[in-house]
């Protein structure tokens, strides 16, 4: 019988993956004998592409939803971030590409 295997797709930059990952880990600590791949992808690319301080609203009201159903909120230097007018771009290619090499 073959191992088992998990391929899990993911963005760094996902409230959800943010919130899944406690969930993963207890998996894995459950089911040593499973391998967990972690594939980085992107969901902000594109059209998607701006500044983080462009989300803020959409963040904020996904943040209810996420923390209700994983448990996990997002922290306050990342909501700080959010409302500065120098924030950072949301771009999901850099975090990803360190797969790929």
């Amino acid at each position: 019988m073959s191992k088992i295997k998990i391929i899990y797709g993911h963005d760094t930059l996902c409230g959800w993956c943010f919130g899944f990952t406690p969930t993963l880990d207890a998996f894995a600590a459950a089911h040593p004998d499973v391998d967990i791949d972690v594939v980085p992808g992107g969901l902000v690319k594109g059209e998607r592409v701006g500044s983080y301080a462009d989300m803020a609203d959409y963040i904020a009201q996904a943040e209810v939803d996420m923390t209700r159903v994983t448990g996990r909120a997002i922290g306050q230097p990342f909501r700080d971030m959010l409302h500065c007018e120098d924030a950072p771009l949301s771009i999901s290619a850099p975090p990803a590409m360190p797969s790929f090499k």
